[in-house]
């Protein structure tokens, strides 16, 4: 699917504009079309196929319920269920840090340049950290996981959030300066 291709947008706005009205046939056809890209997006953040097509089962579950609530005036509608995706995919991975990677993360300090704060080494530091974690509101959380676990910049942060980068800055100050409290680094 060329996501876009004009006539792919407006199909795809008014597949969630049917299933926004409980049309079943209109879903079906909006996961036909929009499931290939979203299992990718969560095959590149979980990496394990397995989970990544229990988490598109979810992401269609919550599609459905919140296609009421999508606006095309907003952005595109695989944008907006790509968010969808990534959100799940990054609390899946926080849900179950040792699925996702057996290397612990490294977390710096945004304001003192990129000197390290701290390796985590230890299982029960990385715990602590998963711990920690899971107390940040969800745009801090997937702020910080975005920047330091998927090395994104601000910039592709707020564009996958939908808020300005001056917004994503300071939740990231915010949750590192949390975490550190957190951990006692």
């Amino acid at each position: 699917m060329d996501r876009h291709h004009p006539d792919v947008n407006e199909e795809l706005i008014d597949l969630l504009t049917h299933t926004a009205l409980d049309e079943r046939k209109a879903f079906a056809r909006l996961y036909q079309l929009a499931a290939p890209q979203l299992l990718g997006i969560l095959l590149r953040h979980v990496r394990q196929r397995a989970l990544a097509e229990e988490l598109l089962q979810d992401c269609f579950i919550e599609i459905w319920d919140h296609a009421p609530d999508y606006r095309p005036e907003r952005g595109m509608p695989l944008a907006w269920m790509g968010r969808i995706a990534r959100n799940k995919a990054i609390d899946a991975l926080w849900q179950s840090p040792n699925e996702a990677s057996s290397a612990p993360p490294v977390l710096f300090d945004p304001g003192a340049g990129d000197e390290p704060l701290a390796v985590l080494s230890e299982r029960s530091e990385t715990s602590a950290l998963s711990d920690c974690l899971r107390h940040l509101p969800a745009a801090q959380r997937q702020s910080v996981v975005l920047a330091y676990f998927y090395g994104q910049s601000h910039r592709e942060i707020a564009g996958i959030l939908g808020s300005p980068s001056g917004t994503v800055k300071g939740w990231i100050t915010r949750a590192v300066a949390h975490l550190r409290e957190c951990v006692g680094v």
